[in-house]
């Protein structure tokens, strides 16, 4: 009975709950009174704190990350392997057998990216790409 009435005044003065429905959100949506915003805080400290972190002498690569690099990109190189044609696959071997002296002698080809890496860095944005320099 309770909800027969309230149903029955909501049918009569629908069309006044909708348009103060409609002009309270135009008013909420003009003023915004629910949202009072911050002021952003640019101090010098504030930036510090924001701003990426940088690398101040180029890539700098430990010979066990230099190797868990190298065996990553070769797991790809032979994951490539398998879906190549015949004349990517020639090239491929060759990168994968570059791979593998890298590997072999790790710290030579350390201090080759790290030489290639302090030429080209200005150029190159990140460490990977810097490797896969290498290998071009």
């Amino acid at each position: 009975m309770m909800w027969a009435t309230i149903l029955a005044g909501l049918e009569t003065y629908s069309a006044e709950i909708a348009s103060v429905t409609g002009i309270g959100v135009l008013l909420g949506w003009v003023f915004k009174p629910w949202r009072k915003s911050k002021k952003t805080d640019l101090s010098d400290e504030t930036i510090e704190k924001i701003a990426p972190a940088q690398v101040k002498d180029g890539t700098t690569l430990t010979v066990p990350e230099f190797i868990r690099l190298r065996r990553e990109l070769k797991a790809d190189l032979e994951d490539e392997l398998t879906r190549a044609d015949e004349t990517e696959k020639t090239r491929l071997r060759a990168r994968i057998t570059e791979l593998e002296s890298q590997i072999a002698n790790p710290d030579a080809a350390l201090a080759e990216l790290q030489k290639l890496s302090k030429i080209y860095a200005p150029n190159l944005k990140g460490p990977r790409m810097i490797q896969n320099s290498l290998l071009r």
